[in-house]
């Protein structure tokens, strides 16, 4: 393993701090596209994502780089906030809940 040169990753630390937005309200997150499946490519300094969402009436790929520091930032939250939300358990296992009467 050859690692990402350390000027980088500061600098990808840096302006992601520098230029983090405000979270989404509730708002924003209904009105916000929502991606039915995924895939990803590993690339030497990051991961190529490519999600499928619909749009009006038909389904539409959107792809997103994401450098390390990114990617690593989003994985940690998504494990930290899904564990304490109880939609994750400690291993990032969606925890199964009882299904509703009829289902």
């Amino acid at each position: 393993m050859t690692g990402i040169p350390a000027h980088l990753v500061h600098e990808w630390a840096d302006t992601m701090k520098r230029l983090r937005p405000e979270p989404p309200n509730l708002a924003d997150a209904d009105a916000a596209r929502q991606p039915v499946t995924v895939s990803m490519s590993v690339l030497d300094k990051g991961v190529s994502l490519r999600f499928v969402a619909p749009v009006g009436d038909e389904l539409r790929a959107m792809d997103l780089t994401l450098n390390a520091v990114v990617a690593q930032a989003i994985a940690a939250q998504i494990l930290k906030s899904g564990i304490e939300a109880g939609w994750l358990d400690a291993k990032g296992q969606v925890i199964l809940g009882e299904n509703p009467p009829g289902h």
